[in-house]
């Protein structure tokens, strides 16, 4: 589905304010106590703590029982960093020696002697505030258990093991599970004609982003089961160098790797594959992936094996026999985007379980059985298009029996090796686009078209709708379509910065009959009906991925689009993807979140804080980042009446009056004015905001003030911390991009 860029930008969603009251003040330390050096030895090793460094020495394989003890004998609450002495002997068995550990922040082994090293099982799981480890160098000829050595160190960003060999290692399952900071992998050298066990070796990896393994020999292994489950930041797999052979169970291997486009498997050899389920599981961004070269011919289940991959255009599985029954339920279960299947090898008879086998596939234009699939039922769900299936050879011919108007599945009897197309439905949507305007807004714009096989008398006398669901989080709503130049039927929703990521679902309908816009007076029509006849997901991160995977044609929006990501992504983890219920309920659903406070910043840049008039005084300022860009600015009530007061906004030679509303909080009632929306180009532009006094002009309030002076007061103040100070810092990087791509 082809997107277009709008040269225009926009700050979106939510609300954005300065952070309550003033921080405690402490006094600066004049020095700091270090505990002691602290040893513990025997007569073959020595174990020394000085300045939270922890230093084994000599021989621990001697003794590896008084080894333990005296290591669980240590005050671990003061021990950040772990090394080991040159030559320094480890045990046989390192299994969870140093686990748990939640002070460790980093290891160093590097230079010691683990020659006589046969397990490592855990040696380092679950230190979860370990940064980064170090074994380069080490001689690891004797290793045969990797198992966990590394898994749930959640805080884990670099593993280092360059030149350290394994040759022995039969199991390297869960080897980094769980650790969802590592960024790097270096030196993982595996080769051992003994290894057999890869699953869940990094499993839920969310930032590794790629991973060197043309060192990890898998000619024995059996089992690749979850091997590179939920690794959501990998958008490249080099597995040109592996040898499956021997692989029995590919179970998961690839499921919620979300970011992965493409999966070249030409080397996967499936002789030997039993299961195949959920392999490719919530890949969202596959868009194509070969399998032609896989031999099935043992597997027994391939259930849910492309489930919920609503990118991925088609499936060529024409390669695809099975002499035994197998389960083909949910295979491919909500892929969308899916336009092409060829099962021309499936034999229906030996399939014990198809419930889902097509679900949700309300795109598929093209299916091809062959002379073993002989039935297809309704259990199945493939979609019936509302003009049926036909032979491809003969597009006229309606072939498809369709279940009921309630469960629009399609039952078909099949003879040979046919291919059959979906003569399609009322309508589709036929385009996204993505429109980033200067009023401020992020927009998505949605195009549809009906079939050309629909009554023009049925089109005349209905309507057209969308509806959408789960914007700025949301229930549905719907809104009628407008018609543009060209007869197509299109809608425009606003999507915040909180929805950047998130999907969207548009539903396309049909109103036999126009009953959203009746005369005054006049009868609902009789026998109504309405039927949905498309639905897309989509999201703003789909398009930029698109654009920012063509930095030739799309090099002006490349800075632009990165920077739109990361503000919307700061949003997001800032108000944890939903809107803040502690919030006034007043606001409209987009401004929820606002945590105002009355701390005054007395100056940065262009803004001074303004002195009071009588009766009135500044309480501060907010920015709301809703629907369009605002400014709030709060006064304090010392006296009177706020109507005794006028208040004006100035921008260039345009003054406009403002009137204020009340707001109640923690420091009592007070009134703010909003300014109107500003696009992401003139958050920089200060305003002249002016209060004063109706029955004396001469006491009148006045000060200057942009977004971006709420931005840089918060950050220099140190009022804006984590997470909402990496929105202020990503607004502002995005209102800079948006400022340069319009000059």
């Amino acid at each position: 589905m082809k997107s277009k860029l709008v040269r225009q930008a926009a700050a979106a969603a939510l609300a954005l304010a300065m952070a309550a009251g003033a921080l405690p003040a402490f006094p600066a330390a004049e020095g700091f106590l270090s505990p002691a050096a602290v040893t513990a030895s025997a007569a073959d090793f020595n174990l020394a703590v000085e300045d939270g460094t922890l230093t084994l020495a000599g021989d621990m394989n001697a003794d590896p029982q008084e080894f333990r003890t005296a290591l669980n004998d240590l005050d671990w609450s003061t021990i950040t960093a772990l090394k080991a002495a040159p030559n320094a002997v480890f045990p046989e068995d390192c299994s969870g020696l140093f686990a748990g550990r939640n002070t460790l922040e980093t290891v160093d082994f590097s230079g010691a002697d683990f020659s006589h090293v046969q397990k490592t099982d855990a040696m380092l799981s679950g230190c979860v505030k370990l940064q980064s480890v170090k074994m380069t160098g080490l001689d690891l000829s004797a290793l045969e258990s990797f198992y966990y050595t590394f898994g749930t160190c959640r805080a884990l960003k670099s593993v280092d093991l360059t030149g350290s060999v394994m040759t022995k290692v039969s199991d390297a399952s869960s080897l980094f599970v769980n650790d969802e900071a590592l960024e790097e992998v270096k030196g993982l050298a595996i080769n051992s004609p003994n290894l057999k066990r890869v699953s869940q070796m990094f499993y839920n990896c969310h930032a590794l982003k790629s991973i060197d393994l043309s060192q990890l020999h898998t000619d024995s292994a059996e089992n690749f089961n979850s091997m590179f489950f939920g690794c959501i930041a990998l958008t490249e797999l080099d597995l040109s160098g592996f040898r499956t052979g021997c692989g029995k169970y590919f179970d998961s291997m690839f499921s919620y790797c979300t970011s992965l486009r493409t999966l070249d498997l030409s080397s996967f050899d499936t002789s030997s594959a039993a299961s195949l389920s959920y392999m490719f599981k919530n890949c969202n961004s596959l868009l194509a992936v070969d399998v032609s070269s896989f031999d099935t011919s043992n597997v027994y289940d391939f259930g849910s094996m492309f489930a919920y991959c609503p990118r991925l255009k088609t499936a060529d599985l024409s390669s695809f026999s099975f002499d035994e029954n197998v389960d083909a339920a949910y295979l491919f279960s909500e892929c969308t985007d899916l336009t092409e299947i060829d099962l021309s090898g499936f034999d229906s008879s030996k399939m014990t379980r198809t419930r889902g086998m097509f679900g949700g596939l309300k795109h598929l234009k093209k299916l091809t059985l062959g002379e073993h699939f002989t039935e297809l039922t309704a259990e199945m769900n493939l979609p019936e298009p509302q003009f049926g299936w036909a032979y491809e050879n003969a597009p006229d011919t309606v072939v498809s029996v369709p279940t009921d108007d309630y469960t629009p599945y399609t039952t078909l009897s099949n003879s040979g090796k046919n291919t059959y197309i979906s003569r399609g439905g009322y309508g589709e949507i036929t385009d996204v686009q993505l429109m980033l305007l200067k009023d401020g807004s992020t927009n998505v714009r949605f195009y549809a078209e009906l079939s050309d096989l629909m009554d023009p008398q049925a089109v005349e006398d209905g309507e057209v709708w969308f509806f959408i669901y789960n914007v700025a989080g949301s229930a549905s709503d719907h809104y009628e379509a407008q018609v543009d130049e060209n007869g197509r039927y299109y809608v425009t929703v606003n999507v915040p910065a909180k929805c950047m990521a998130s999907k969207i679902e548009a539903d396309l309908f049909f109103y036999s009959q126009k009953i959203h816009h009746l005369p005054e007076g006049a009868e609902m029509p009789q026998d109504v009906w309405s039927k949905e006849f498309d639905r897309v997901y989509y999201s703003i991160r789909n398009y930029a991925d698109t654009l920012l995977a063509d930095p030739v044609t799309y090099a002006a929006e490349q800075d632009l689009i990165k920077a739109m990501l990361c503000y919307g992504g700061a949003v997001q983890r800032h108000f944890n993807y939903n809107i803040d219920t502690t919030a006034p309920t007043n606001y409209p659903v987009a401004d929820q979140g606002i945590d105002y406070s009355g701390r005054e910043f007395t100056a940065a840049n262009s803004f001074v804080k303004p002195q009071p008039i009588n009766g009135l005084s500044y309480a501060g300022s907010s920015v709301v980042l809703g629907a369009t860009t605002k400014q709030r600015h709060y006064f304090k009530l010392e006296s009177g009446s706020i109507s005794d007061y006028s208040f004006t906004v100035k921008k260039g030679g345009t003054t406009t009056a403002a009137e204020p509303a009340l707001f109640s909080g923690d420091d009592g009632d007070l009134y703010f004015i909003e300014t109107a929306g500003a696009s992401a180009m003139d958050l920089y532009s200060a305003l002249t905001i002016t209060a004063a006094s109706k029955a004396d002009a001469s006491h009148t309030m006045q000060f200057r003030y942009s977004a971006m002076d709420y931005v840089r007061l918060g950050l220099q103040n140190g009022r804006l911390t984590g997470t909402a100070a990496k929105v202020a810092e990503t607004l502002g990087w995005f209102a800079a991009e948006a400022q340069n791509y319009q000059n």
